[in-house]
């Protein structure tokens, strides 16, 4: 019988406006164009319902996490890119929602105020704008204060230069300009 591989999953946290699902978008080309197998989860969905439910206790976005990884799993896939705002705060608990012997590593994206505020300015065309900048501030601060993650600057770079270094720094891809895995 053949052994189930681990879960490898790649936790990309980041305030509003860091550019975590555009760096996950590209790290899931870079993986296709490798014949890399893995799926792309964006967990800032997982939950969106009014009133929130985890305001009322219920963890529906972990719920919602297990069933989807389930179903990845029975296909056959073991790697997952996972992007959720404070996704590096809570790896233990998403990685036991996955369910499964899971080896994590936790990159937080970084930016400045200023960089956030005109990536939101684009992306946010609706009432919310206000709203997104001011908890974009906040999480950005309880993020740098409270995550132990790999932390990557996305001010002034390109989407595929930190998808790469993601990737490399994972060990899910090699760095052409060196010779062994990060770790060595």
């Amino acid at each position: 019988m053949q052994e189930t591989p681990a879960a490898d999953v790649i936790f990309i946290g980041g305030r509003s406006g860091v550019g975590k699902t555009s760096v996950a978008a590209e790290a899931s080309k870079i993986l296709q164009r490798a014949d890399l197998p893995h799926a792309v989860i964006d967990g800032d969905n997982l939950d969106q319902a009014y009133p929130e439910p985890w305001r009322n206790g219920r963890d529906l976005a972990e719920q919602n996490l297990a069933a989807m990884w389930a179903n990845y799993r029975s296909a056959g896939y073991f790697r997952l890119l996972y992007t959720n705002t404070v996704s590096v705060l809570q790896i233990p608990t998403l990685a036991a929602a996955l369910g499964t012997d899971v080896r994590s590593f936790g990159v937080l994206l970084t930016a400045t105020d200023t960089t956030a505020a005109q990536r939101l300015a684009r992306r946010e065309i609706g009432t919310a704008l206000e709203e997104h900048l001011e908890r974009s501030v906040i999480a950005a601060a309880k993020l740098d204060e409270a995550s132990t993650a790999r932390r990557i600057v996305t001010d002034d770079r390109a989407v595929q230069e930190i998808a790469h270094e993601i990737l490399w720094a994972a060990g899910w891809l090699a760095d052409p300009g060196r010779r062994s895995h990060p770790s060595a």
